[in-house]
Formats: C-alpha cells, structure tokens, sequence
C-alpha cells in the first residue's frame, strides 16, 4: 500500500511539474527568448543584427549587450524592442549595434514581455569580437566583415534546470524505493 502512495504522489509531482512548465504557453505569457545574430564572426567595427523571436503574447523585447563578463557595466546596448506579428503565435523584434572594441567577449541576453509585464524565459548568445588590425596594404579597408545568416539557440533558463534537476531527482528516488520494494517481495516469497 505504500508502494502505491508513493506512486501516486510521484505521478502527481510530474503532473504539476509539466504543468508549471507548460503553464506560460497555455497562458498566453511569452515563451523563451530565441536571439539570432547575422552572422558568426565580429570584428571591431562591425554592425550586430539581431532577431528576437518568442511565441505567446509577445508586447516587446528588452535586449542587454555587455562586453567583457555577464556582469560587466560596460554596456554596448540596453533598450526594448518593439515586437511585430508574424504568424500563428510567433512575435519577432528586431535591433543592432555597433561593436566599438575588439578582442571583447559581449554577452547578450534578450526577454520577451507580455503586454502586462510579465517576462518569459530568457535567451542569451555571446559573441566575439576581434580586434581591427588595419591592412597596410590596403590603408582604406574599414575592418568589417562579410558573413552569413548564422543562429545560435539561447541557452536553458534557470528554472527550466531547477524543474529538470528536480524532475531527474524525484526520478531517482522513485527507482530506489521501487527496487527495495521489490527486493522485499522477492524475501517475502523466499521465505514461504
């Protein structure tokens, strides 16, 4: 009997946990954040294109670009985005801005806000950007450089790894209290 207890109260803690993750979506709140970039590889100089995209109830973005740590202050953009409609439910927005400095890691992080506030998950790249070493053969080359479409996938939320950790956890110590329940089964029947 209490083999079937527990049961039930871990089929029950998976249900609320896939409901809280699923609660946004069905809720019209934004998804997480997806934060494309134009391109692969910066140099000092360069233009940054960015295209923000989150499903749900998308008002708008808010973008933060730092150079050198996630928790620097030395910011190359802060600001919100404008979201536009595309289709079913997919809002984008889009922005840019000009790296000033090279041999910089910039940290970008991007959330999508519904229109009473509430943030949904949050995406973040890191971009690089080398340092503009002028061509002395060609004394006019501005320093920028061509590239094409490249997209990075944001990175995991932390609630989604506290909900994934405890999940894995929960699983964990589901199996444990099967196998002793059944290890004391198979004594009991060995005992007869």
């Amino acid at each position: 009997m209490k083999i079937k207890g527990i049961l039930s109260i871990f089929v029950i803690l998976i249900m609320i946990t896939g409901l809280i993750t699923t609660l946004p979506s069905v809720c019209g709140s934004p998804s997480g954040t997806i934060i494309l970039t134009d391109k692969n590889d910066y140099k000092q100089g360069d233009t940054v294109y960015l295209t923000l995209k989150a499903t749900g109830n998308v008002d708008h973005f808010h973008v933060i670009a730092k150079e050198g740590s996630p928790s620097s202050v030395d910011y190359v953009y802060d600001g919100n985005v404008p979201a536009t409609f595309v289709s079913g439910s997919t809002y984008e927005g889009t922005c840019s801005f000009k790296l000033t400095h090279g041999d910089k890691y910039v940290y970008i992080t991007a959330l999508a806000f519904d229109s009473d506030g509430y943030p949904g998950l949050e995406g973040e790249i890191t971009i690089y950007s080398e340092q503009f070493l002028p061509n002395p053969d060609n004394p006019n080359e501005d320093g920028t450089s061509g590239g094409t479409f490249f997209v990075l996938a944001p990175t995991i939320g932390p609630l989604a790894i506290f909900i994934s950790i405890i999940l894995v956890l929960f699983i964990i110590i589901i199996s444990i209290v099967i196998i002793i329940y059944l290890k004391k089964r198979k004594q009991g029947r060995s005992k007869q």
